[in-house]
């Protein structure tokens, strides 16, 4: 049975980190390890996470890294043949997400990420399914869970995305200079051109409370990361549009 190594970064979360770790306990997929980034957390996360969840390998950021950075840091932790990216403001939809995934991967090689996030509204539960569009923008439309099982899409947000750890190291991990925002994408758009398809899975999804704690100003470091992503990974034809 193929170990996952599950990796949270996360900066002063603490109640939200509480209820990621404590759902991931209820997991009936016996074989993964946990491994917390802090970056920097000043709330009592590091001392809830020493006390209540004395198993999961906890690694100390002295400040925010950033999500790119701690997410490379856990990989390097990681024992796994699977890397599980979760968010810190997430939280498993039912039992079997893991078992669920690990699946996905194993009986399907041309599969390079799987996952899923799904928002609880008082419309009731609806999933974003994201596609990439020409100039690195991310086009996202809202689906009913009901309505489908397993779709292709652009890339898998790394709120919840499983991946083999070998694929993962073959796109060079996640850019560092990107911080946070954007970086899902780029991870998305490498396996894209390595001939390995993302997917998002109804039996696969994680609940996304988007957390508003601790989050920085999206709107210059979205179109910077932008930016970077088409100068970095698209055709040179592509960079005048």
């Amino acid at each position: 049975m193929n170990l996952v190594s599950i990796i949270i970064p996360s900066w002063n979360r603490k109640e939200d980190l509480y209820c990621i770790l404590t759902s991931l306990e209820k997991q009936d997929y016996p074989h993964f390890e946990v491994i917390v980034i802090d970056n920097g957390s000043k709330d009592g996360s590091i001392e809830l996470v020493e006390k209540e969840f004395p198993h999961v390998h906890l690694h100390k950021n002295p400040k925010n890294m950033g999500a790119c950075i701690a997410k490379n840091q856990g990989v390097l932790l990681a024992k796994g043949n699977y890397v599980h990216f979760l968010d810190s403001d997430t939280e498993m939809s039912h039992p079997s997400v893991i078992r669920n995934m690990v699946g996905i991967l194993e009986n399907h090689p041309h599969i390079g990420a799987v996952g899923g996030e799904a928002y609880k509204t008082s419309n009731g539960i609806i999933t974003k399914r994201k596609e990439i569009t020409i100039n690195a923008e991310t086009s996202t439309y809202i689906m009913d869970t009901e309505e489908y099982h397993v779709f292709v899409c652009g890339y898998v947000a790394t709120c919840n995305a499983m991946m083999r750890k070998r694929d993962l190291e073959r796109c060079r991990g996640f850019d560092p200079e990107l911080f946070y925002l954007g970086e899902d994408k780029e991870i998305g758009y490498k396996l894209k051109k390595m001939g390995l398809k993302s997917v998002i899975d109804s039996n696969c999804l994680v609940y996304h409370y988007v957390s508003d704690k601790e989050r920085k100003s999206v709107f210059f470091l979205f179109h910077k990361n932008r930016i970077r992503i088409v100068l970095m990974n698209y055709p040179l034809y592509v960079i005048p549009f």
